[in-house]
Parts: structure tokens; C-alpha cells; sequence
């Protein structure tokens, strides 16, 4: 099982905002970064949400704390379904 944190930048108000981190894993099919972001937000009127926050972005980590985009599992997975 591969397991990584979505970190999102949710804004509380004018002048500030919080790191909030959620984990995230997949078994066989890889998920993107993206898609995990997708997965927990809603978009509403030009502003993507999280619960009643305001997402002002987002990252991903894995488990060692490097960047996790997820293409290329996603690429190799594909490419190895194929074969």
C-alpha cells in the first residue's frame, strides 16, 4: 500500500491561514496528487473548497517527506496493465 499526505492551504481569513493534512493511500491503481486534491474538495462559483474553507492550494508528500506528483506511478502502472 502506498501512503502519501495531501497538504492543503485553507484560508481562515484576511490575514491568515493553516496547513491542513490529510492522508491519502491507494493499493494497486496509483492516484495522482490531483486526483487526490479532486477527490476532497468541491468547486463552487470560481473557488474550490474544502469543508467550509477556502483552498488557497495544495501539495503532496510521501511518506518521507519528498514531493509526491504521482505521474509517473500512474505512467508505469499503466504501461505494466498493458503488457
Amino acid at each position: 500500500m502506498k501512503t502519501f499526505f495531501l497538504y492543503l492551504i485553507l484560508v481562515l481569513d484576511e490575514t491568515s491561514y493553516i496547513f491542513h493534512k490529510v492522508t491519502f493511500s491507494y493499493q494497486n491503481k496509483p492516484i495522482t496528487c490531483d486526483e487526490a486534491f479532486e477527490k476532497f474538495v468541491i468547486h463552487k462559483e470560481g473557488n474550490t473548497y474544502y469543508k467550509r474553507f477556502l483552498v488557497m492550494g495544495h501539495h503532496c508528500e510521501d511518506l518521507t517527506g519528498n514531493n509526491y506528483i504521482g505521474h509517473q506511478e500512474k505512467l508505469d502502472w499503466q504501461l505494466n496493465e498493458r503488457n
